[in-house]
């Protein structure tokens, strides 16, 4: 988790907070999550002599390095621990506030949790997050550091209530939302994870359920990343106009495959149809001439030719294996961008980061 200690002012007096820099010196030093603030607060962590070694080298180590690592604020969203609140908010910015004395307890500074259906979904969203960071050239600094927790679908939610039930546990749960179009219904897995998250109000500072803006995971991966992973991505649209299109190309079913006829069933009565005519319209000059035939036909011609997206049930976990092969050189010319997976990269980036620095 990124960690930032704002400090109340420049006179403040630190000392009575040994315990909290204590375990956040640790779990920095020990690359659980990544410990910076403002330069005041830094310092008297580095002048007290009652932090560990290990602690104080943490301290020291982001203190030489200040310069180079105070831009990662502009970057990341962090938590903020401040040792005048007494009680944690969301701030106007959306930033979570806590009192630093919260990690005065030891317990509260254990690894972050995120919760998806499958391990090899916790996978591939940290390595979302790891490819945000390369492109942002922040690698060298941080990197992920998250406890994968696979939900088994429908048992979610289960584990959601059971995480956040630990008061002094961090975490994240991402789930597919399932519609069958942009403004379909929620899927039942996002939906008892929904009523699981909001029966447990008093966690939601230190817990974040995502729903994403998608079908399924595989819909907010680059189709250039499938390419490189699978030799061919499977879609028919190509990425130029991923974002444009993305009310079609953001809800196809891609384990079962999809259709242009499909979309097109999709009642006249539905909300979610004029979002649909609007992206067909918006990239209409990008697709072959056999679609538009298509679109402009009451019935299917049953010949194949308005396939937007190939069957194929395993793409995550072919993915997921591609990840373990290539290291830390997965996908380095794919450009992670578009709202749903920027989205997915600043929460995992905001609570999974981890120092990647020598603190010795």
């Amino acid at each position: 988790m990124f960690i930032w200690i704002e400090s109340p002012s420049t006179e403040y007096d630190w000392s009575r907070h040994t315990d909290a820099f204590e375990n956040l010196g640790l779990a920095g030093f020990k690359r659980d999550h990544l410990i910076l603030g403002d330069l005041c607060a830094l310092e008297a962590a580095c002048k007290n002599t009652n932090l560990s070694n290990r602690a104080r080298a943490y301290f020291r180590s982001v203190t030489t390095k200040y310069p180079t690592l105070g831009g990662i604020r502009r970057e990341v969203v962090p938590v903020i621990a401040r040792p005048d609140v007494l009680a944690p908010f969301t701030s106007d910015s959306k930033e979570t506030i806590v009192p630093l004395d919260h990690f005065a307890n030891e317990k509260s500074t254990g690894q972050v949790t995120i919760i998806c259906e499958h391990l090899y979904d916790c996978k591939i969203i940290c390595e979302i997050g790891r490819c945000v960071l390369r492109a942002k050239r922040l690698a060298g600094l941080a990197s992920i550091s998250m406890a994968k927790v696979p939900g088994g679908g429908g048992g979610i939610h289960l584990a959601l209530t059971d995480r956040m039930a630990d008061p002094f546990s961090w975490g994240v749960c991402i789930v597919d939302s399932d519609r069958a179009h942009a403004a379909g219904k929620l899927g039942n897995t996002a939906r008892t994870c929904q009523i699981a998250y909001f029966a447990e109000p008093s966690s939601h500072w230190r817990w974040e359920l995502h729903i994403l803006n998608a079908r399924e995971l595989e819909n907010i991966i680059p189709i250039e990343a499938w390419a490189e992973c699978l030799g061919s991505s499977g879609f028919a649209l190509t990425d130029t106009i991923h974002e444009r299109a993305w009310n079609v190309l953001g809800f196809l079913d891609s384990k079962q495959g999809d259709s242009l006829c499909r979309i097109l069933k999709t009642p006249k009565s539905d909300s979610g149809r004029k979002l649909i005519e609007d992206a067909i319209t918006s990239v209409s000059r990008h697709l072959h001439p056999v679609y538009l035939q298509c679109a402009s036909t009451k019935e299917c011609v049953g010949d194949n030719r308005c396939v937007l997206v190939a069957a194929d049930s395993s793409r995550l976990r072919k993915l997921s294996d591609w990840i373990d092969r290539q290291g830390n050189q997965l996908l380095s010319k794919v450009s992670f961008s578009g709202r749903p997976i920027e989205d997915i990269a600043q929460l995992v980036m905001s609570r999974g980061l981890a120092a990647n620095i020598s603190c010795v």
